[in-house]
């Protein structure tokens, strides 16, 4: 035997997406829409934000070498109006040489911030310093530098020198001297470059409230959205009276009331089909009734036969009345329940519907279970008649439960349970009933045409056109799809098995279950129900009331 693997959505799928679920080609970008409008947003400013303090800079470092150049060309006019005077303010006499020239002027000057003068004379070199580190002194102590700037060819320029950037001017006299007028404007570029840092700083607290403004407000705009999409994730076949709050005159307001009437269209063709079915079983049940009412007067074949049929007619009726009352919020009556004792009145109805064959009940757990009694009992009536249909008289049918336990299956050595099935794909404990005939053994796609859509069970081209020498086995959960297979051989078979799988695959999937079929390569085969099992295990003495309780149903039942 070979163990069963799940097959289809898990347990806890919800049944209207899980039916409509395809494969599909993911495209497009895996990052959310808020976070897409956050980041455009962010994205842009931080580019405004950056142009804005790159073009600072860039002005306050153009503000700082225009300033350098405005105070050489202003000392350099001063130098040169002072030398075409010509004489000395102090005796208004004419100077006697171009050192004393040099030294008066340099008497009456007082240079500016990183500012330097030095004057070049044949006999002397003199300078004012006013610069950082005492930039101007070390150059005018450097007579290298300081011949290079008396000889230079242009009169100014920019250098880089080891005390620094260096804007200068010359300024010459006729006899051959020349006052040099220094700018060191690292330190003023070096404030800049805070006044940089400090804007950087506020942009950057600027983007940031910002980027949490554009999450609040991405967040309100695209909130009706995400109702829309809890919405469509809430809604199910069974429940279709939800709607979306709309507000707004918006875009997304009319998206909204877009897809609210699209749902009171969608819960108006449901009421629709329920109405129809409804009004069906009320107009059918009547004629029936009379039917059934004049033929119990009769005698004969003939008329034994077509009440046969009638009962026929009447069942499939009740079976579609349970398949519409699954769909119908609600429809659920949950109670805890006593399984030996629900199992023995299956035992009993399966038996008083279909006396030709023999009937056995192999296990009973001894529990109790919170579930619709009810519902149940009718799922388990319905694969108990799909085995009789598909049995000889006189061969012999089984009902069966046992309780699995995540950790320790709790199957028990003699069960009738087929090895394939034992996996159940519902977590924790779970009770599973099943009902087991002899016959043919099922090849693998019919049992999986049993419960999934034929087409894609023919996709997969198996390949078996003979009974399989292996067990075929499926397990499938709540919304999964399941209709009847087309075919010949056993999936005639199939074919009469689709109502009352329906029936037991409703009940299954409202109590958040799931229905599996297996056969194995004896012919045995085998469809149940894994339900939840709700509650604790049970004492010893709720086992002995439950065997008190079997006891009192078998000897009734003879």
């Amino acid at each position: 035997m070979n163990t069963a693997k799940p097959i289809g959505p898990t347990p806890t799928a919800n049944p209207a997406q899980a039916a409509t679920a395809k494969p599909t080609e993911t495209r497009g970008s895996r990052v959310s829409a808020r976070w897409r409008i956050v980041g455009w947003m962010v994205l842009t400013t931080a580019i405004v934000l950056l142009a804005i303090v790159a073009s600072m800079r860039s002005i306050l470092m153009g503000q700082v070498a225009q300033a350098a150049n405005e105070g050489i060309v202003q000392e350099v006019d001063e130098f040169r109006t002072f030398v075409g005077e010509g004489v000395d303010p102090t005796t208004a006499e004419p100077f006697t040489s171009e050192t004393e020239l040099m030294e008066r002027y340099l008497s009456r000057q007082t240079p500016a911030t990183h500012e330097a003068f030095i004057a070049v004379t044949d006999e002397r070199i003199m300078f004012l310093d006013n610069a950082a580190d005492d930039a101007g002194e070390l150059l005018a102590q450097d007579n290298a530098e300081v011949e290079r700037l008396m000889t230079a060819a242009a009169a100014s320029g920019v250098d880089e020198t080891e005390y620094g950037t260096m804007r200068w001017g010359r300024a010459e006299t006729e006899g051959g001297s020349a006052l040099l007028v220094l700018q060191f404007t690292d330190p003023a570029q070096e404030q800049v470059n805070q006044q940089t840092f400090i804007l950087e700083a506020v942009a950057t607290g600027g983007l940031v409230l910002t980027a949490a403004i554009a999450w609040f407000v991405a967040g309100q705009i695209l909130l009706p959205v995400r109702r829309i999409s809890e919405l469509a994730t809430a809604i199910d076949d069974q429940d279709l009276s939800a709607r979306i709050p709309v507000e707004g005159r918006d875009d997304i307001a009319r998206a909204a009331h877009s897809v609210n009437g699209m749902l009171d269209r969608l819960e108006y063709a449901y009421g629709r089909q329920r109405h129809f079915v409804a009004e069906a079983r009320v107009h059918l049940n009547r004629p029936l009734d009379k039917s059934l009412r004049a033929l119990e007067t009769a005698s004969g074949e003939g008329p034994s036969t077509a009440r046969s049929s009638l009962w026929e007619m009447r069942r499939t009726l009740g079976d579609l009345a349970l398949l519409a009352d699954a769909q119908t919020p609600g429809f659920l009556r949950r109670k805890q329940v006593s399984v030996p004792a629900m199992l023995v009145q299956v035992l009993q109805e399966a038996t008083r519907l279909s006396p030709q064959h023999e009937w056995t009940l192999h296990e009973v757990p001894e529990t109790t279970a919170n579930l619709d009694r009810d519902a149940v009992q009718a799922a388990l009536l319905q694969l108990a008649r799909n085995a009789a249909d598909h049995t000889q008289t006189g061969e012999e049918i089984t009902l069966a439960g046992v309780v699995l336990d995540p950790e320790n299956t709790g199957r028990h050595a003699d069960s009738v349970v087929p090895d394939a099935a034992e996996a159940s794909v519902l977590p924790g404990t779970v009770l599973r009933v099943s009902v087991s005939n002899q016959g043919d053994p099922l090849a693998p796609e019919s049992v999986r045409a049993m419960v999934e859509d034929y087409r894609s069970a023919a996709q997969e081209d198996i390949g078996e056109t003979e009974p399989s020498t292996r067990t075929s086995s499926i397990h499938i959960g709540p919304g999964a799809p399941m209709e009847q297979a087309n075919g010949n051989g056993d999936q005639d078979r199939v074919l009469g098995m689709g109502l009352g799988l329906a029936v037991a695959r409703s009940v299954a999937d409202a109590h958040h279950g799931s229905l599996w079929v297996t056969s194995d390569p004896s012919g045995l085969t085998t469809v149940g129900l894994d339900l939840p099992l709700d509650g604790d295990a049970p004492t010893e003495a709720t086992s002995q009331a439950h065997q008190a309780q079997v006891a009192d149903a078998m000897e009734t039942d003879r």
